[in-house]
C-alpha cells in the first residue's frame, strides 16, 4: 500500500508540472512588434503551490495559465496594465506601465505560509529573469 501511495503521489506531482519546451534565447531574441510590448510571465519550479494552475489576467483579459515551472508570452498594447492571477489562493496584483517595442519579465512568485499562501506578480530585470526563466517550460494557451 505504501508503494502504491508513493507511485500515485509521484504521478500527481509530475502531472502538475509544466510540459512544453524549455525557454530558449530564440524566444527572447525574436523581433518585437514596434507598436506592442512583449511580456514573459513565468513561475519558478518549487514545491509550494505546485499543484495550483495560475490563470493570468491582464486588465481583466485571460492571457493564459502557468503551471509550476512554466512560462507564457504575449504581446500587449502600451499603457497601464493591471496584472494578477485568478487562483483561489491569496493574490497580490501588479500595476505596470508598458512601452511599445520593449520586453518585460514578470515572475509569479509564491508568497506566504501555510494559512496565508498565494501568488505575487513581480517585475524582473532581464539580467535577473533570464537565469530563472531558462529553467521553465512554455505553456500553450
Amino acid at each position: 500500500m505504501r508503494y502504491f501511495f508513493v507511485a500515485f503521489l509521484l504521478m500527481f506531482l509530475s502531472a502538475c508540472a509544466a510540459g512544453g519546451p524549455l525557454y530558449t534565447e530564440g524566444a527572447h531574441s525574436a523581433q518585437v512588434d514596434p507598436d506592442k510590448s512583449r511580456v514573459f510571465m513565468y513561475r519558478v519550479k518549487q514545491f509550494k503551490l505546485s499543484g495550483v494552475i495560475a490563470t493570468i489576467l491582464d486588465n481583466g483579459e485571460d492571457i493564459g495559465s502557468i503551471t509550476n515551472g512554466g512560462y507564457i508570452t504575449y504581446l500587449a498594447d502600451p499603457g497601464t496594465h493591471y496584472i494578477h492571477s485568478s487562483t483561489t489562493a491569496r493574490d497580490e496584483p501588479l500595476t505596470m506601465e508598458f512601452e511599445a517595442g520593449k520586453t518585460y519579465y514578470i515572475r509569479m512568485k509564491v508568497i506566504g505560509g501555510v494559512w496565508n499562501i498565494g501568488l505575487e506578480a513581480t517585475p524582473m530585470l532581464e539580467r535577473d529573469a533570464l537565469p530563472e526563466i531558462s529553467q521553465t517550460r512554455y505553456q500553450e494557451r
